[in-house]
């Protein structure tokens, strides 16, 4: 039987965990594909959000100066992004006594076992990233809907949404009411992407909550019209096309815009059991095909090669393992500090259609 030296066996664990993490990755969820990855090799991250302006030049006679443009419509941000870090204790797993705590007389252990408690450990790990990813995708769901992203400190992070873009139609214009014309709304949503976001998209996103599919699927004018036709995930921009979990239902137009449809029924759980859905039933947002939305990542904290002294890590996902002598544990941790971050804030409209 092939054996491994158990010093050898605790310095590849880290290198060889990741890996097999790395190996089973899942696609990024849904709301997550508008948002792509940027990392910053410090603690901080810069951003700008940058309101433009539809302003026509102005003829001037020639020889005489010409027109001044002030440079006043971004808003640079810098901040710290809110920290996760999970970790697990492997020597509470049966197969880690079994494999590293019986090393016969030679200090080797079974190479069969030993990938087989990697492989277990990578389970563990993955679970663990798993929750961190919840947490981003839920961050991405909280901009699209309040502009809000919440921290368990209270330390929220506002992106000063603009009070146009986020409207409650269910008082005055439910779409449980076949009076009521959710065309319209769709319209007034592209319109307030085109015009306060500055958005050159001629196609849009909706993301509709449960209820409000249906309210819309029902809705008189909505069958009357009859234009939802049909398109596939390979008409889809790539992000989209490649996430999970979400639903395309057809294409309607909205005045002179097109609008791709699409629901996302996926559920978080909160530590008391209660589940909830990322995106309210009641709720409808629409964004353009093509996003300026990014999910940025700070580096994190880390002690290197058994180093005292901590440094940072740059990296969506940052992997280590500690052995605490004090516990007598084996600890596998990850950690991550990002945050989600619409760019272009003004092109995201929120809609509650139904009370």
């Amino acid at each position: 039987m092939a054996t491994l030296p158990v010093e050898q066996a605790r310095a590849i664990f880290t290198q060889t965990v990741v890996a097999i993490y790395q190996e089973r990755i899942a696609v990024n969820s849904f709301l997550r594909s508008f948002f792509p990855t940027v990392e910053s090799l410090g603690l901080a991250i810069q951003f700008e959000v940058q309101r433009g302006t539809e302003l026509m030049a102005v003829d001037v006679i020639r020889g005489h100066q010409g027109n001044y443009n002030a440079v006043s419509r971004s808003t640079q941000k810098s901040f710290i992004p809110p920290y996760y870090r999970e970790y697990i204790a492997a020597t509470e797993l049966e197969l880690y006594n079994v494999t590293i705590g019986s090393a016969n007389e030679g200090g080797v252990v079974s190479s069969q076992l030993f990938a087989q408690l990697v492989d277990q450990i990578a389970s563990e790990v993955r679970l663990l990233v798993a929750m961190i990813e919840r947490r981003y995708e839920y961050q991405c769901a909280e901009v699209f809907q309040t502009g809000i992203v919440t921290l368990k400190n209270g330390d929220n992070i506002d992106y000063k949404r603009k009070s146009g873009s986020k409207v409650n139609f269910s008082g005055t214009a439910p779409w449980d009411n076949d009076a009521n014309d959710p065309f319209a709304h769709f319209e007034t949503g592209c319109t307030f992407i085109r015009e306060e976001g500055k958005s050159q998209a001629g196609v849009f996103t909706a993301i509709l909550g449960r209820k409000a599919l249906t309210a819309l699927q029902n809705n008189e004018k909505y069958l009357k019209k009859g234009d939802n036709r049909n398109v596939f995930l390979t008409d889809m921009h790539e992000p989209q096309r490649n996430s999970t979990g979400a639903s395309l239902h057809g294409q309607i137009s909205a005045g002179s815009n097109k609008i791709n449809l699409w629901s996302y029924p996926e559920i978080y759980e909160e530590k008391n059991g209660v589940k909830r859905p990322y995106i309210d039933d009641t709720n409808v947002i629409i964004v353009p095909e093509v996003t300026n939305f990014k999910m940025a990542f700070g580096a994190v904290p880390q002690v290197i090669d058994g180093k005292e002294t901590p440094t940072v890590k740059k990296g969506a996902f940052v992997f280590g393992d500690y052995i605490d002598r004090r516990k007598a544990t084996h600890e596998f941790d990850v950690m991550s500090a990002g945050v989600a971050v619409p760019v272009a804030v003004d092109q995201i409209f929120t809609m509650k259609v139904l009370v």
